[in-house]
């Protein structure tokens, strides 16, 4: 009898240990979701040199609460005013002064390019409601510019920038949006990543594009990678049923998560949709 009340109270006290490991473990969950869902590349980088096909132009957007957004518009050195632009939206890693790169892909075209609160230079903490905010003074900046053709704006993201691309879509009605590795929810996506913990009760940042993506009327192209193993091509398609406006959706054969936007195929495919819909 005496092993049997030892054999519980082990078990009770087990029992304790455990539930409260698990309590540490949702609340540290909860405490750190900010980086899970934003990763900010603090380390500056170098303002982005001007290129063969492109002149750069650095520029600093003031927010409404008082921080300043650190970005860049790279003109085409060929063709005349009023010019097209893409205005794009990066991952949740990315600062998008790398996106320079991919910059002669787009010759005759702007490239609009802004840090989130928290990345690069910009001041702040990333947050959903932040960065939809200002996404949309983003977009009001560029087709204010006299240089641009309004009726000729483009919006693009990828992976978490999808979410904010399809925010302004439904919002401001650009001519095109272009989704690299988009997805429904990001409470749907943390569910599939994170299994163990109830992550309806925890996450504050939580995206649900296809709410947008109803309100969505422009043409839109959907780029997935062929072996994604951080946004399953389910999740891109619940977002391409969801478009309310015509959508073009391709795979990109060997690429992943990493290498689909930086694919030729890739760079070709965004190319000709645009030069069809930003004619």
């Amino acid at each position: 009898m005496m092993k049997n009340l030892l054999s519980k109270q082990a078990a009770l006290k087990a029992g304790k240990w455990a539930t409260l490991a698990f309590a540490g473990y949702v609340g540290g969950l909860y405490l750190a979701q900010r980086h899970l869902v934003f990763r900010p590349t603090r380390k500056p980088v170098k303002a982005p040199p001007d290129l063969p096909t492109h002149h750069v132009e650095p520029i600093l957007l003031g927010t409404e609460d008082g921080h300043v957004l650190e970005g860049w518009m790279l003109w085409p050195r060929q063709g005349a005013a009023p010019y097209s632009a893409i205005l794009y939206f990066g991952g949740r890693r990315e600062n998008v002064a790398w996106m320079r790169r991919s910059a002669p892909a787009f010759a005759g075209r702007v490239l609009a390019l802004f840090n989130y609160r928290g990345y690069g230079r910009s001041s702040g903490r990333p947050s959903e409601r932040r960065i939809l905010r200002d996404a949309l003074l983003q977009y009001d900046l560029v087709v204010a510019d006299k240089r641009l053709d309004k009726h000729r704006i483009a919006v693009a993201g990828r992976s978490l920038g999808t979410a904010v691309a399809a925010y302004v879509a439904a919002e401001r009605a650009p001519a095109a949006a272009v989704l690299l590795s988009p997805y429904d929810s990001m409470l749907r996506l943390a569910k599939r990543h994170v299994r163990l913990a109830p992550v309806s009760l925890l996450l504050r940042h939580r995206f649900e594009v296809t709410r947008s993506a109803r309100w969505a009327t422009c043409p839109c192209l959907v780029l997935k990678a062929e072996r994604d193993q951080v946004i399953p091509h389910e999740f891109s398609d619940r977002l391409i049923k969801a478009w309310a406006g015509p959508v073009e959706s391709l795979t990109i054969p060997r690429t992943n998560h990493l290498s689909l936007p930086l694919s030729k195929k890739t760079l070709a495919a965004i190319a000709e949709f645009l030069e069809r819909r930003l004619i």
